[in-house]
């Protein structure tokens, strides 16, 4: 499949009157407007297949409709920090600047709609609704990473994996799945480079959560069964 005709970019151009586009394109990371399906591409990914290496040309700007990205930097041939999940809802957008920046995986089957960083580009220039919608997912990745950070300075494990558990909750329901069960596809390998402990630690904590019936450990991941709890236990760190 090729990507979008130049008319349907002017389609999309075209829709962004001033008494239209901000209802057209609000909420991005919602029911995806039909100005940018129009130019979009929909792709599939296996299990572990990649969507982009660091390094490489930086081309496209991918939505995840369904499953999760793991989005990672190669420290050494061994060692690798992630750095990041994209859930569905979610935009990735590699880099502005020619090469991407980090490397994606899928982690489950990921169904994403790719753009053509050229279309979007101009859309931006000749659409300030959608700039302005870019600006706002700009904001929300800015604080996802600065939470990141904050988990990272946890000196606790426990405390690391307990906020993450709520974390992965909250951004769960975000993407519209609201359950006591927190979806956690990848394996706990993902988790531990992401929190910057060892996966003994992991299994190790959730084992204890589980013993104490703060967690109930289910085959598509963890059911909170006392959230309260772990939050409590966060606030008297």
């Amino acid at each position: 499949m090729s990507f979008a005709s130049a008319d349907s970019v002017d389609d999309l151009v075209c829709a962004c009157n001033p008494a239209d586009n901000l209802r057209n394109v609000k909420y991005l990371s919602g029911s995806l407007p039909k100005i940018f399906s129009d130019i979009g591409i929909a792709r599939t990914f296996a299990s572990d297949e990649t969507l982009f290496r660091a390094g490489q040309p930086s081309r496209f700007f991918y939505r995840i409709e369904a499953g999760m990205v793991r989005r990672y930097v190669a420290v050494s041939a061994r060692c690798r920090q992630i750095t990041g999940f994209s859930l569905p809802g979610d935009w990735i957008i590699a880099s502005l600047t020619g090469q991407s920046r980090y490397s994606a995986d899928a982690i489950d089957a990921v169904t994403a709609t790719s753009f053509a960083q050229s279309l979007i580009a101009r859309a931006w220039r000749e659409c300030p609704a959608i700039l302005e919608e870019f600006h706002r997912l700009a904001h929300d990745q800015l604080a996802a990473a600065e939470d990141h950070l904050r988990l990272l300075g946890h000196r606790r494990s426990e405390d690391k994996i307990a906020e993450f558990l709520l974390m992965m909750r909250d951004r769960w329901g975000q993407a519209g799945i609201k359950s006591i069960t927190v979806h956690l596809p990848m394996p706990r390998r993902d988790i531990a480079d992401y929190l910057g402990v060892t996966v003994e630690t992991v299994s190790r904590t959730l084992a204890r959560f589980a013993r104490e019936r703060v967690i109930l450990l289910v085959p598509e991941g963890v059911r909170l069964m006392e959230p309260d709890i772990l939050r409590r236990d966060l606030a008297t760190r």
